[in-house]
């Protein structure tokens, strides 16, 4: 973005950032951009503008490290640039990190979100590795958007999301690993929808198919939600306490691949929508017991072939498919 031109004899390849008074709302606080690096270390960028830090165009590079971010807008990374955010802290923003546009690539380490709508989104084929971030009553903690995004998300901690805790969206291929996530509204949902012109929610061309690997899912609503067209691999992951679904498979159309997973005391361990054809296979799942007198046993799907076959247990121990046994 453009801003105020900087002094004469200031190098236009450095950051040149304006007095905040004569700053407009819509300007960010520091602009990185032309080739331009930049490292901000310990300061405080607090609620000047739409967006508190940019780093834009091929080459542009900026290492934000310890700093306090609050009611900001959040950091912009675009364009092809190249950015490492590490250890800082976002506070009350609508916006924390966004990520955008094939060849741009972050490193998102190690930072506390707290009550920011979004903390981070990534978009558009950026790349982005997500780490070690603790995510505190986020709307949706990590928002992953459009295919060829395929980011590595690994070892967030995630709380008392208003929505979602991670939102995969039409066509991320992205691998989801070793999170924690419990307070929130869905834990992890995955959807092969985008908005249109009038923002009405239509099917995405590309499939969204991430693998959900090794995290732990603990008393949210629904721990994983598999929603329009969605073929994910669901493997080893532990499920437990989640009042209305461990997984609730929500499309006729969805195709996802549940494997090795240890699903515990969830409302019900799987939930299956008429027509949808998941594959299960080498679970552990063991009811919530006992249940209230009057109240059904819950479906569990157990066959192995994609075929949607449904098995209802009612007591004991059951072997089901290859692989798969129902503790009640």
């Amino acid at each position: 973005p453009e801003i105020e031109q900087p002094p004469p004899g200031f190098d236009d390849e450095d950051v040149y950032v304006p007095d905040p008074r004569d700053l407009a709302p819509e300007r960010p606080t520091v602009a990185v951009a032309k080739g331009a690096r930049a490292v901000l270390e310990d300061n405080e960028i607090l609620g000047l503008a739409m967006v508190g830090v940019t780093v834009e165009g091929k080459g542009s590079r900026l290492r934000l490290a310890r700093n306090r971010l609050d009611e900001t807008g959040g950091v912009f990374v675009g364009g092809g640039a190249r950015a490492t955010l590490q250890d800082n802290e976002f506070t009350g923003s609508d916006r924390g990190v966004m990520v955008d546009g094939k060849g741009t690539r972050a490193v998102v380490g190690s930072n506390d979100f707290i009550d920011v709508d979004v903390p981070i989104m990534v978009d558009r084929r950026a790349t982005a590795t997500i780490e070690d971030n603790v995510i505190t009553r986020p709307g949706v903690g990590i928002e992953i958007l459009g295919k060829g995004t395929d980011p590595d998300v690994r070892a967030n901690r995630i709380l008392d999301a208003a929505l979602s805790g991670i939102d995969l969206m039409a066509g991320p291929g992205a691998v989801v690993e070793g999170n924690d996530i419990s307070g929130s509204r869905a834990a992890i949902r995955i959807h092969n929808e985008i908005r249109d012109e009038s923002y009405d929610s239509v099917e995405a061309k590309a499939p969204t198919n991430p693998t959900i690997r090794g995290n732990t899912i603990r008393g949210n609503g629904r721990g994983i939600v598999v929603g329009t067209g969605a073929a994910p691999s669901i493997v080893g992951n532990t499920i437990e306490s989640n009042d209305i679904a461990g997984i609730d498979v929500s499309d006729a159309r969805s195709r996802p691949r549940i494997e090795d997973n240890e699903l515990r005391a969830n409302g019900e361990a799987i939930r299956v929508a008429e027509g949808a054809r998941p594959k299960v296979s080498g679970n552990v799942i063991v009811e919530r017991a006992p249940r209230a007198p009057g109240v059904p046993p819950a479906e569990i799907v157990v066959a192995g072939d994609g075929t949607g076959d449904v098995l209802t247990i009612t007591a004991g121990v059951a072997e089901a498919a290859p692989g798969d046994h129902v503790l009640i």
